[in-house]
């Protein structure tokens, strides 16, 4: 009798089971991909948040260092600097950039951090620097980051719900998500009122 004959052992694999392969690995991107994106925005965000700390402490040290008084007022006796020369003044507010900005940038918004106090002479908006950190006492918006707000929101549209990340003050990071014009001191001053 014939001794059975062996199994032959197969080298590779078949097109079907690579075609099912690809089509579990794409069906697996296709499920983790929006919890990837949403991830890597959250994480993007909690770089933005120190960021803001990082700008808070040197403003802090910025205003020990130029005599800056504890009241709440003008930038002038709260020993902030000038806004027209931040870039001497105050170099790290250059040197740190919202994560989250958008490439190209959008020019009325440009790539930094934006900044909410002015000095008297060049103070245009309603209400005044001076006017809302005393009303504010301590809690008045120092930096915001807008570009938390997600993509398909412009950040310069007014009328949609925003997604804002402020430093305060007092050093309080706050996240507001609410409709209207956030470069406005107006907008700050109603969101404290109405929370």
């Amino acid at each position: 009798m014939l001794p059975a004959p062996r199994p032959i052992k197969r080298k590779g694999v078949s097109l079907p089971e690579v075609i099912l392969s690809m089509g579990i690995i794409l069906l697996l991107a296709g499920i983790l991909k929006p919890v990837a994106i949403q991830a890597k925005r959250r994480v993007l965000e909690i770089v933005s948040t120190n960021n803001l700390r990082q700008l808070h402490s040197a403003l802090t040290l910025y205003r020990i260092d130029h005599d800056g008084e504890g009241v709440w007022g003008s930038a002038e006796s709260m020993g902030l600097p000038p806004v027209e020369t931040i870039e001497e003044a105050f170099p790290i507010y250059y040197s740190l950039r919202p994560p989250l900005a958008p490439h190209p940038l959008e020019p009325e918004i440009g790539q930094l951090y934006w900044t909410q106090w002015m000095w008297s002479e060049q103070d245009q908006q309603s209400p005044s620097w001076a006017e809302y950190a005393s009303e504010a006492e301590g809690h008045s918006v120092i930096f915001i980051d807008p570009f938390v707000t997600p993509p398909e929101i412009s950040p310069s549209q007014g009328s949609q719900n925003q997604i804002l990340l402020s430093i305060h003050e007092g050093g309080q990071i706050v996240k507001t998500r609410s409709p209207g014009d956030w470069r406005e001191r107006q907008f700050w001053h109603n969101l404290k009122r109405n929370p």
